[in-house]
């Protein structure tokens, strides 16, 4: 199956003088920002789509808050050791722990299967990883004689980006602020969410595609497409759909573990999951048996 363009494909939003605009979702944030989820540090340029992350040690001014729909395709910027030094200064990396410890403190006190509050674009997000599972039915597994990677997987994965922009225009649309408030959002949302799903090329999933996932989540917060209110259903709803659907698509196409020693299944167990579930029973007298063992 071959995938029709996505949006994001076609480069950068251009500002009206034709020049692509900084910034972006992961970049310095526009307007509505959940409360918790930021910290002050030095802006981490490279992620919003500036030159490479190479730029000098020194940390560069903050970047003034961008005008909405100022968003641009996301591009690798940490790729190399001094990157990875200026993204643990960077804002960016700040926001992300806050934002595992937030969806850590969503889940604490409430049981698994409890009620929890979902908003209209919440549900739909976990119905359309719903979606996507149903995918892996209609695409059985080819009989080949490799253990690991059936290619069977990248007809799943092309339909994925043929119907992902779709999808993620009708999300977009069930914004708190509005139908089109985020419509141009897709462009910078579109690559962390395709990317969640691991690689059709070589077949393997691991944690960098959860990463990716999370940081989906994380930038649609930081637009004012989720609110703070949604972070219990992020924890406990949304990110459980994720995990089901790849659990599906590791057991049905036998994707590797990605990593220096996948092959060997020698990879980590999923992260974001054990940060969102670890304070769940910490006060349940048949689970820890004392007040708190909050990790």
């Amino acid at each position: 199956m071959k995938p029709t363009a996505a949006p994001w494909a076609r480069g950068p939003v251009a500002a009206d003088d034709g020049t692509p605009r900084p910034g972006g979702a992961m970049g310095p944030p526009p307007g509505h920002l959940a409360p918790s989820a930021l910290r002050p540090g030095t802006p981490f340029t490279a992620f919003g789509g500036a030159a490479g992350a190479s730029a000098a040690a020194e940390p560069e001014p903050e970047a003034a808050p961008r005008e909405p729909g100022s968003y641009c395709v996301p591009t690798k910027a940490i790729t190399s050791p001094m990157a990875v030094t200026q993204f643990c200064a960077s804002e960016t990396y700040a926001a992300t722990l806050r934002f595992a410890q937030d969806l850590q403190a969503a889940a604490r006190g409430r049981p698994l299967r409890g009620e929890v509050p979902m908003t209209p674009i919440c549900t739909k997000a976990v119905a359309m990883l719903g979606q996507m599972e149903g995918w892996v039915d209609e695409i059985p597994p080819e009989q080949q004689a490799m253990r690991f990677g059936n290619r069977a997987f990248k007809d799943w994965h092309a339909r994925m980006l043929a119907e992902l922009p779709a999808m993620l225009a009708e999300l977009l649309a069930l914004a708190p602020a509005g139908p089109d408030a985020l419509r141009d959002a897709a462009v910078e949302l579109g690559p962390y969410l395709s990317g969640s799903f691991g690689d059709p090329q070589r077949i393997d999933y691991g944690t960098g595609h959860e990463a990716a996932f999370a940081a989906w989540m994380l930038a649609l917060l930081r637009i004012g497409g989720f609110t703070p209110e949604d972070m219990p259903a992020l924890s406990l709803r949304l990110f459980p759909a994720y995990l089901r659907l790849m659990r599906k698509l590791q057991l049905t196409y036998k994707l590797e573990p990605a990593g220096s020693h996948g092959v060997w299944c020698v990879t980590p167990p999923p992260r974001p999951s054990r940060v969102c579930t670890s304070t769940v029973g910490d006060t349940h007298s048949y689970v820890c048996g004392c007040d708190s063992v909050a990790v």
